[in-house]
Parts: C-alpha cells; sequence; structure tokens
C-alpha cells in the first residue's frame, strides 16, 4: 500500500500507543504499586527538583525545644506551611519550589524568631539552626542573612545555576544547555553549542559528565525525564526565559535517580508570583556582524564572501496570580527564525545530452552490439556521431530527466549550474504552567510545553530533489504534594513526553510513478513511501540518497516518594515505573536508487585501464542512463516497528544527623531496566551457543551459534535481553563540619545506565524488519544490460516487502554476514566515589576543592564482529587464501557469494562459526572506563547583585570505549565516526587507551557584574535626571573557556584486505569491512613545529606512521597519547545596559559577543594514514567572532 503522508502513520502510532497501554505489565511491579497507593490515588512523576528546609531548635543551653511552632512562608506566592519541632528539636519542611523563604519560629516563653531570605535552590537541602531567646513571646528577633553556600547535608558533587546566571549569560542561539559546561566535571561534546534548531537533535545532550559518556546523563525538566530511547537523547531544550534555575550534579547522586551513566541535570521552570511579571524581547544575528571564516579569508586572492545569514530570537513571558495567595500561572512563547544562504554549484546534463548528443565527449558504444573477437577481447560497436538515436533513449530515463535536472546556466560540460538559495528554519516553543494551592497541606502543580520545529527545506537544486526535515515536542507534567502530618511529606505526580523527528523527501510520500513510465505502476501497491527515484550518475550532480526517518518516542511516567522524619533520621522511599515507547521507520533508498557509469557504453567493459576502449576512457555515465542502463539499483522496504520496554525502580533513603557535625547519608536503589520487545515480536539475536543440527550433520562439522527470532524456541524471551530483577544499587555518603565555614564530603555509589543507547538496538534495525531489492542489471557480470530489467522496469519480480517473523528468512542468512544484539549481556553499571572540601569565607564566598573518581564496567561498545580469526592463524599468512574443497558446498545456495562455491579460502573456515562471514553484535557489553579527577570551583556572589563562577576540573579519561553516537562527533576528527577506532577484538586489552574525549585541563570562568555607576552606587551616585538613566544600568557578563584539545586517533585509509577479510573486530552489517589501525615507527618523535601555515600543511610528523604487515594488526594504539587537536580559547561577553522607563518597567539592550578575540580552533588534522592530505588541517572547528544584539523589555 502506498505511504500517502506522515499524519496517517501518527494516526496508526497514537491508536498503537492507547492500546499497548492496556497491555503494561501492571503485575509485575506490584512492590512499586502498593507503595504509590499508599502515597496518593493521584497521577505522580518523577525525581523532583524541590528542595527542603531542615534545623534544630534549641534554647539559650543548647538544649532542643520539642513541640515549637516553626511556619515556612513562600516570598513571591505568600504560602505558608507550619509544622512542629519534633521530640529532639528537628523541624523538616520537604517539596519546597525553588525560591525566598522566611521562617518563623514561636514557642511560649521565648522570643519569636523570623529569618529572612532563605533562598532554596533545585534540590537543595538548607539547614537553618535556631536558637531562640528567653523572653516575652510578643518581642521579635529578625535575622536578615545570607543563605549558607556550603553543602552539609549530601555528599552529591555539582553546581547550580542559578536565576541570574541562567537570564544573563551569553548564549549562541539562547541555548541554556549550553551552560551545564559551567560546571567543573563536564565536558561538551559535537554540535552542543548554537541554537538546537540548527543541529542535529541527538546532540542537545552530547556533555560527558563526571567520567560517563556523552548523551548517558539523565535530564530533567521540574522533575520529569526528557530523555528518549535514541541514543538515550534529550528530546527538550526549554527556552532561556522560561528556567528559573537548574542543577549539574556530577558525582554520588541520592538513590531516587538512576538510569544514567555520568550525572544528573534538573531544571526547575519559573512559577507565577502575587505580582504580575513579564517580558518582551527579540534577539537578532545577521552576516554583517559577523567576522570572516578563517579559510574564507585565507583564501589567495580576494575572501569568500560570507554567505546571507538572518537570525531572528523573539517572544513573550507573563507570569502572575489567578487568585490571589492560591492559583498562579506562567506562561511563555519563542519563536525562532533563521534564513541561511547556500550555494549549490554541480554539473547536470546539458540540453544536447538530453537529446542523446555527446559530441565532442569521449566516444559511446553500444551495449548490445558486443562480441569477443579472435583476440579474446570483448568489444562494442560505437554510437555513429557519438549520438544515442531517439528510438534507443528510455523513455522512463527521459521523464527523469525532466523532473529532476535543471538545464545549465553556466557555460561547458562540468560545473554548469549555479545557484544560490535560502534555507530557512523556524520554530515555535510554548510553555504554560500553573500551580495551585488547595490548602495548607497540598499544592498542585502542573505544565505543558510544546515545541515545534517546522519543516526547514534544503532544496540544492531548488526543485523536488529536496528535503524537509522537523521535530515536535510535547510534555505535560502533573504534580501533587501533601503534607500527612508534621513529620510525613509525600509528593505523587505524573508526565508523559512525545518526541516526533521527521525527514522526508519533497515528494514523500504521494508521487505518482506513471509520471516515470507505465512499467512503474505497479510499485504504487509495493512500497510504503511513494517518492521520486534518485539517480547517482557519475559526474553529474550526485544525488545523494534521501532518508526517510519517521521517529516517535513516547514515555509515560509515573513515581512518587514520601519523606518522613524521625528524630535524626529523615527517611526518603519511593518508586517509579515508566512505558517507554518508539515507533521507528527509516529507508535510505526509498522508490529506488540507480547508479549510472561509463561501463555498459565503454567500448571494452573489462580492458585495462590503458586501453582507449576501457570504461576510464571512454563510454560516458549520462549516455548509460539515457539508454535506460544503470549499472546498479535497489530499493529498501522499511518496516513500521513499535519497540516497547517497561521499567521499575524503588529506593529508600535515610539522612542520619549523628550530631552536629556529622551527617551520613545512605541508600539502596533497586531496578529493573527494561528490554525492548516489539508488537509483533519482529526481533532477532545473535545466540552463539545456538546448535546448527541440520548443518552439522550436512557439513559434518559441530557447529554452533546463529541468528535467533524472539519467542522461539532457540530464544524464548520476547524481548532481547532475559529481564535482570536483581540489580541494586547502593549509595553511601557522608559530610562532617568541621567548623561552621567548613565541611569535609564523600561518598561512593553505583548507577545502571539506561537499557538503550544505541542506534543499533532499535527494534528498526532487526535484519527481518529492512529488505533490500537489488535491480538485476546484468546477468553476465557486466558484458551486457539485462533487458529484463531496465528503467522501464527496475525491479521485475516487484520490490520485496520485509520479512517480518519469518523462520525461512533467518535460515536464509546463512553464509552472509549478520547482525543483531548478544542476547547474554550482563548489565552495564558505573562506579563513582569521591571526596571534597568546602570551605565559606564570609557570607557570599566559597570554595570547593575535591576529587572525583569513576569507573564504568560492561560498557556497550558500538559493534564488534564475533565472528574475527583467532589471533593463532595469522601466522599462515597468504596461505589463509589457499583455496581448499567448501564443507558448504551444495548445502549453502551458490547465489550466496563465497560460501556457497566448490573451493573457498581456508581463512574463512578458521573462523569461530564458519557458516557466517561475520556477526556483528550490536552494542555488546564489553567495555570498561576509568576517569579521575581534581576538580575545583569558587563562587563569590556581590552584595549588590550577580556573581563570579570560577570551575576548574585536571582529569585523566580512559577507557576501551567512547561514545554510542559517533556521527555527532564526525566534524570534529580527522577519523571517520569521531572516535578510536577497537579494531582487534581478540585482545580486549588492546583496545584499552586514552579516551578520544580525555580533557586534561578545563577552566571556565563566568561572571554576572553590575557595574557600580549612577545614583546610589559607588561611582557618580550624585547624578541625576536623564544624566543617571546615561550612566547606571550598565552591567557585564562572560563566560571565559580554556580547554585542552582531544588527543587524536589513526586509521589506515585503505585497510589491508587479508585482514579486513577475516581477522578484523569491528565488521559492519552490510559489507563486513572494517577499520584497521597503522604501525608507529619505534623513537620516532611525532611532533612538528613551525609557522601556523606550515602547521597547517604538516601538523604532526607523518613519517611517524606506517601501514602494518599484510597479516599484522597496527601497533598504534587506540587513541594516540601524544598528539591532540586544537584546544578551546573563548571569550564570550556581553555589555548590558537596563534603564527604568517607569517605576515597574524596565528596557535593556544587549550586545553579545562571541569568541571575542575571533581567535581560531582548527578542526582537527586528517588522521587517515594514506590519505592525500594525511596530516593536514583544512577546516576551522568553531565559528569565527559572531555579535548578537538585544532588546528586552520586562515589568
Amino acid at each position: 500500500m502506498a505511504f500517502v503522508g506522515s499524519f496517517e502513520y501518527r494516526s496508526q502510532e497514537i491508536n498503537m500507543s492507547l492500546k499497548n497501554i492496556w497491555n503494561f505489565n501492571w503485575h509485575r511491579i506490584g512492590p512499586a504499586l502498593v507503595l504509590l497507593c499508599l502515597v496518593s490515588a493521584s497521577a505522580f512523576y518523577g525525581q523532583t527538583v524541590a528542595g527542603s528546609i531542615v534545623g534544630t531548635i534549641t534554647d539559650p543551653s543548647r538544649a532542643v525545644i520539642a513541640g515549637a511552632s516553626v511556619t515556612l512562608t513562600n516570598l513571591g506566592t505568600n504560602d505558608t506551611r507550619t509544622v512542629k519541632s519534633d521530640e529532639v528539636g528537628n523541624y523538616l519542611f520537604v517539596n519546597l519550589p525553588p525560591g525566598n523563604y522566611s521562617i518563623t519560629v514561636e514557642n511560649p516563653g521565648f522570643k519569636r524568631f523570623t529569618r529572612q531570605p532563605i533562598t532554596v535552590e533545585v534540590q537543595s537541602v538548607v539547614r537553618i539552626d535556631v536558637l531562640l531567646e528567653v523572653g516575652d513571646a510578643t518581642q521579635t528577633v529578625e535575622v536578615i542573612a545570607q543563605t549558607p553556600l556550603l553543602q552539609t547535608q549530601t555528599a552529591t558533587l555539582g553546581q547550580v545555576v542559578e536565576g541570574r546566571t541562567v537570564m544573563e549569560m551569553p548564549l549562541n542561539g539562547r541555548n541554556v544547555l549550553n551552560l551545564i559546561a559551567l560546571v567543573p566535571g563536564v565536558v561538551p561534546q559535537g554540535q552542543t553549542s548554537g541554537n538546537p534548531a540548527t543541529g542535529n537533535v541527538n546532540s542537545w545532550g552530547n556533555y560527558q559528565i563526571g567520567g560517563g559518556a556523552a548523551n548517558q546523563s539523565a535530564m530533567y525538566v521540574d522533575g520529569a525525564p526528557i530523555n528518549v530511547s535514541y541514543v538515550n537523547s534529550t528530546a527538550l531544550v526549554p527556552t532561556q526565559e522560561v528556567i528559573q534555575e537548574f542543577r549539574v550534579a556530577t558525582n554520588n547522586v541520592s538513590p531516587e535517580f538512576g538510569r544514567f551513566a555520568g550525572g544528573i541535570v534538573n531544571m526547575s521552570t519559573k512559577a507565577g508570583t502575587n505580582s504580575f511579571h513579564g517580558t518582551a524581547y527579540e534577539f537578532l544575528r545577521n552576516k554583517a556582524l559577523n567576522a570572516y571564516p578563517f579559510f574564507n579569508k585565507a583564501r589567495v586572492g580576494s575572501p569568500i564572501p560570507k554567505p546571507v545569514y538572518t537570525q531572528n530570537q523573539f517572544g513573550l513571558t507573563l507570569g502572575g496570580p489567578v487568585i490571589k495567595d492560591r492559583t498562579f500561572f506562567f506562561l511563555s512563547w519563542e519563536g525562532f527564525i533563521v534564513r541561511e544562504g547556500r550555494s549549490t554549484n554541480t554539473t547536470v546534463p546539458t540540453a544536447a545530452m538530453r537529446q542523446g548528443n555527446f559530441s565532442g565527449l569521449p566516444q559511446i558504444y553500444d551495449p548490445l552490439t558486443g562480441a569477443t573477437g579472435a583476440d579474446g577481447v570483448y568489444t562494442r560497436i560505437p554510437f555513429p556521431g557519438n549520438v544515442i538515436p531517439a528510438d534507443r533513449q528510455s523513455r522512463e530515463a527521459i521523464n527523469l530527466n525532466n523532473i529532476l535536472f535543471p538545464l545549465p546556466n553556466v557555460p561547458g560540460n562540468a560545473s554548469n549550474f549555479q545557484i544560490d538559495y535560502i534555507r530557512p528554519t523556524n520554530y515555535n516553543q510554548y510553555n504554560l504552567r500553573i500551580d495551585h494551592k488547595v490548602s495548607d497541606r497540598q499544592q498542585l502543580f502542573a505544565r505543558y510545553t510544546i515545541w515545534n520545529k517546522n519543516k526547514s527545506t534544503n532544496a540544492p537544486l531548488q526543485n523536488m530533489t529536496g528535503t524537509r526535515s522537523g521535530y515536535r515536542t510535547q510534555q505535560a507534567v502533573l504534580g501533587d504534594n501533601y503534607m500527612i502530618n508534621a513529620s510525613t511529606f509525600a509528593e505523587v505526580r505524573a508526565s508523559f513526553l512525545r518526541f516526533t523527528v521527521e525527514t522526508l523527501p519533497l515528494t514523500c510520500c504521494n508521487f505518482d510513478f506513471s509520471k516515470i513510465g507505465p512499467g512503474w505502476t505497479k510499485y504504487h501497491n509495493q512500497v510504503t513511501f511513494a517518492v521520486i527515484p534518485h539517480p547517482n550518475i557519475v559526474g553529474m550532480n550526485n544525488f545523494n540518497t534521501i532518508p526517510i526517518i519517521l521517529d516517535t518516542d513516547n514515555a509515560y511516567v509515573l513515581s512518587g516518594s514520601v519523606t518522613k522524619l524521625a528524630g535524626r533520621h529523615t527517611l526518603k522511599f519511593g518508586g517509579e515505573a515508566r512505558r517507554i515507547e518508539w515507533y521507528y521507520a527509516q529507508t535510505n533508498t526509498a522508490g529506488g536508487t540507480f547508479t549510472a557509469d561509463s561501463s555498459f557504453t565503454s567500448g571494452a567493459p573489462f580492458a585495462p585501464s590503458s586501453s582507449p576502449l576501457s570504461p576510464s576512457k571512454s563510454g560516458f555515465a549520462f549516455a548509460s542512463w539515457l539508454l535506460g542502463f544503470p549499472a546498479s539499483g535497489s530499493a529498501q522496504e522499511p518496516a513500521l516497528s513499535a519497540g516497547i520496554m517497561n521499567y521499575y525502580g524503588l529506593y529508600i533513603n535515610d539522612t542520619f544527623r549523628l550530631n552536629t557535625k556529622l551527617t551520613l547519608n545512605y541508600g539502596l536503589r533497586w531496578e529493573q531496566p527494561g528490554s525492548f520487545s516489539e508488537k509483533k515480536d519482529r526481533l532477532t539475536v545473535i545466540d552463539l551457543g545456538m546448535p546448527q543440527t541440520a548443518l552439522s550433520q550436512a557439513t559434518g562439522l559441530n557447529l554452533k551459534g546463529g541468528l535467533a527470532l524472539v519467542n522461539s524456541n532457540q530464544w524464548p524471551h520476547r524481548t532481547w535481553q532475559a529481564l535482570n530483577w536483581k540489580l541494586f544499587s547502593p549509595r553511601v555518603g557522608f559530610a562532617y563540619s568541621f567548623e561552621e565555614s567548613l565541611v569535609l564530603r564523600g561518598g561512593y555509589g553505583i548507577s545502571y545506565l539506561p537499557p538503550v543507547v544505541a542506534f543499533s538496538l532499535g527494534p528498526y534495525n532487526s535484519p527481518v524488519n529492512n529488505a533490500t531489492t537489488n535491480m538485476p542489471a546484468t546477468l553476465d557480470g557486466g558484458y551486457t544490460p539485462n533487458l529484463g530489467a531496465t528503467l522501464s522496469n527496475p525491479f521485475p519480480a516487484g520490490i520485496t516487502p520485509p520479512p517480518g517473523r519469518s523462520q525461512a528468512f533467518i535460515d536464509s542468512l546463512v553464509g552472509q554476514g549478520i547482525g543483531s544484539p548478544l542476547p547474554y549481556q550482563p548489565a552495564p553499571y558505573v562506579q563513582q566515589w569521591n571526596l571534597d572540601l568546602q570551605k565559606q569565607f564570609g557570607e557570599r564566598f566559597m570554595v570547593d576543592v575535591g576529587y572525583a573518581g569513576s569507573r564504568g564496567i560492561h560498557l556497550p561498545l558500538y559493534s564488534v564482529n564475533v565472528n574475527q580469526l583467532p589471533n593463532q592463524h595469522l601466522s599462515l599468512g597468504t596461505d589463509l587464501l589457499k583455496q581448499v574443497p567448501n564443507p558448504f558446498y551444495g548445502v549453502i545456495p551458490a547465489s550466496v557469494g563465497v560460501l556457497g562455491q566448490k573451493t573457498v579460502a581456508q581463512g574463512y573456515l578458521l573462523k569461530p562459526y564458519p557458516h557466517y562471514l561475520y556477526m556483528s553484535a550490536f552494542s555488546p557489553n564489553m567495555g570498561d572506563s576509568f576517569y579521575n579527577a581534581l576538580q575545583v570551583s569558587a563562587i563569590r556572589r556581590f552584595a549588590t547583585g550577580g556573581q563570579l563562577m570560577l570551575s576548574y576540573s585536571r582529569s585523566r579519561y580512559e577507557g576501551s570505549v567512547d561514545v554510542l553516537s559517533p556521527w555527532l562527533e564526525a566534524n570534529r576528527f580527522g577519523v571517520g565516526g569521531g572516535q578510536g577506532v577497537q579494531d582487534n577484538n581478540n585482545i580486549k586489552k588492546g583496545e584499552y587507551s586514552l579516551s578520544s574525549f580525555d580533557v586534561p585541563h578545563r577552566l571556565v570562568v563566568s561572571y554576572v557584574f553590575d557595574l557600580p555607576f549612577g545614583k546610589g552606587k559607588r561611582w557618580l551616585n550624585g547624578v541625576s535626571g536623564v544624566s543617571n538613566k546615561l550612566v547606571s544600568g550598565w552591567g557585564l557578563n562572560g563566560i571565559t573557556t580554556l580547554q585542552s584539545g582531544f588527543p587524536l586517533a589513526f586509521i589506515m585509509a585503505s585497510p589491508n584486505t587479508l585482514v579486513n577479510n577475516f581477522a578484523i573486530g569491528n565488521a559492519g552489517p552490510g559489507t563486513g569491512a572494517g577499520v584497521t589501525r597503522p604501525n608507529i615507527v619505534a623513537g620516532c618523535n611525532k611532533s612538528v613545529s613551525g609557522s601556523k601555515g606550515e602547521l597547517l600543511q604538516k601538523n604532526f610528523n607523518t613519517a611517524c606512521f606506517v601501514a602494518p604487515g599484510a597479516l599484522e594488526f597496527g601497533n598504534a594504539p587506540r587513541v594516540d597519547p601524544d598528539l591532540r587537536a586544537w584546544g578551546i580559547n573563548n571569550f564570550d561577553v556581553t555589555v548590558v545596559k537596563t534603564t527604568d522607563i517607569s517605576e515597574r518597567f524596565k528596557l535593556q539592550f544587549r550586545a553579545e559577543v562571541f569568541n571575542l578575540f575571533n581567535r581560531v580552533q582548527f578542526s582537527p588534522p586528517n588522521t587517515q594514514v594514506g590519505s592525500s592530505t594525511f596530516g593536514r588541517i583544512t577546516a576551522q572547528y568553531n565559528n569565527p567572532r559572531l555579535l548578537q544584539l538585544g532588546l528586552r523589555l520586562s515589568f
């Protein structure tokens, strides 16, 4: 059935989603449901962003006071809560939204005590001990003091990025997640900078935190998770105006958090208060405000002109009361518009070529006239006049030419089409938050966010050959906080997240195949996506395969907690359940992709290249196309896979204050991480121990290992992995106060990774969910075209649908290469530990010096060939190529390939599983990592507002695995895939090295300064009127980043064929081909010196890297410890001028400069040994200086 649009697919997906809710394994989470029902019958959501205030009430003799009345008031909403101190004088307020509070303590015989403001930050625990003075209760002791900066209640490492910093920092594209990088222990990786709409959707959370791999941290907004299945990506980037503040935890978090390998990022949105407040803003960037890129300006002659670029970012916020002291709202909208200039210069067929006239071009020959001469050479007869007669031209090729190719607008046969065009990108994000006070004991909260990126069009030829892409994020969060009694508090909430990504050709998905020719009409009922075919004509414009991607992730999250104050113990226990759904379809060759070259129109297709009749010197690719004879073609038909996974977690934690100096934190989390099943059981696994009884009997070999369907006799589970119900994560820590201003903290914990962190583990990637139909372009090895399979009918047997759950298909893969997950996998986890010392100087200055360590165990690799030739057989050398009788002959069909022939190279038979070419294990848990860091931070807050924050990390990061989303790093590294390459799975210790993302030094200084000029300030305080408006209100904000470069990794540009065929350990699905590393010459000095220009041409000593022997693995480590790419030396600065228009309204002008000094961070050099540009730097990685102007009206 033809696919008629994404709306139909979305409707199917929504229906599937609703049905699957009823199939949720509720009976498997009995303990969690019992816990949650005890809390409330309400809906509930994930980990809280709320903070707490704790303390002890004592009299002047330091004796505890029981039964004192403690009242807490939110200074923004006037919400009040009252508790009594317990028998040991302790009180507790939990589930507090971030904000400013006051405390009032009363007890007969003592003076009334008040203190404000008390700032509660995201997930903070603020200790306010109160000493009551003896006296009349009508007397009041009022304390106005800053909230302590020390963390005396927890051992978690991390930092809060507070509200003013969030609002005032210069951010390119106003991407609030970029502020994560202000925290020590955080390293941003590929494509994280800039506005999220202009980057890869999987890059938004691509941060390395606390020694965990990038994109493996847990991200929350208002406590609701925003990670999705696909590589654990972050699905929502709230606007800068809507975030109140956020906390980044980098080591040893409490047991209420799970599903992470690095850290926790917890953002809190703004809420309404009793006073109306809001903003209106506009930010502008364009090419006139940008500096030239280095290589544009460095070109000989005049610089390459800067392309058209205009960016507008604008929006509104409004918050206030619906009902004073009871119900509040906060509403925001942001729009984003980018218009990027693009240029296309390519080759299209001339008018003469379209008519079959190839005069002045290489001689073309008639592919239907070949014959073998007396000399044994097969030759063809040339077309007279180098013209293809009209009656020989393919009507289908002509029709596609008219649809696809514009006429040249530049003279000549090459580079004859030039066009400049605008690529638009738009998005809108809306947020609505409601807070409601039911009573002094209960508060409700709700938020809805929708973020919609309109489909941006990329059409290089400005016709239907382009693409459109977009995404939509929707999140709904509900929450209920309830005080059961003065010492018991409950939190119950619910959230739903949907993330949809689409990439579609402009012709998707109702292209009329009859416009090509009558032979194409039958394909309407054979394809899911009806799109125009794409030719790849050698020497012409390359119509790159345009993928169709339909990706919808749903996450239903239920969780709740109870906090109980019991003397010196603060107990918190809770649980969560998640239902995760992933609906996915992708094809890269929908409608067919066809490659045409000169082979069919050459004089002698198999003549040596020196012959004038060879394809390199005769024939013409477009002539072959015009005849309707492409050299190859294929169409890929996908299934609409429906992946489902359930996750459960329970935890308990105790904060035990032994005395006034020592606090202990200890807890335990239990998790069942889950594993994907598929609605129709369309999944496979590679079972290495599976008997191959029939095959063994037929060949006389003892064979085992193969591909198995889930929910079958071979693998009885519906999921890839048997569910593990025995995973426990202990978390322990302490905080010891030597004095009020000095705290020593330390801790240890274990966390389990999210179960889905690699694309290869998606249900879509199972071989039963895709089918590729190849065009049988020739039946005689390329001598003549197959007249039964030309452009008039390229797939005579039809387009094959995905096999689905088919044992016959599984059996047919014997003798080929296969790829699927391994079913018996240990759970991947990370150990974290830390020890740090905090010292506060006065009320506003704190220094934190700490050590953080992390060790990852059973970490997932990207892909491993488990059918690698054992190393002991490498000594056979070229004897591996010796042809021997093939025991599979007659058992495996000859059409399958080398394993179906009468004889076979003996190297194939020496593999562990000789009945397969390769066995690619998707994301096996075979890796490890080790991270050690000295982390230093200092915070100085100013009495007049603003702060200075310094973060420094001295670290070493090593292991055998880097990232599971390497395409995000490709622009950073010369190595394909952006990371060190694993090539020998037989010796895993040999793959251990520095991480590709090791950063020895990273220093970040951020600041928000209000300049002290004008009335009431330190300087010029005597001015007034217009003069005061001119000199006052100035501010200086900025971020300075200094960072070491990432280490380089080296590979061979052309790996050795013998090693590649038999021994490689990283073979991928489809080809079995892999990548090998070079040898390093002993004693060779890899470093070079010279001017900048010389280093761009030769960045290191290329003579130190040579090809290994014919059957050798190179001795180069996975990542080189001696050579690094360019580091970061960047200054982003904002100059601010705020003018009071009236008592309530302020107008702020902002000039934000990114890369103030226009420092160049060069891309890494080419590290592919044997490449023509090996050792050269040819690109700039960072942006040149950019200037953004902004205007904000606030009240």
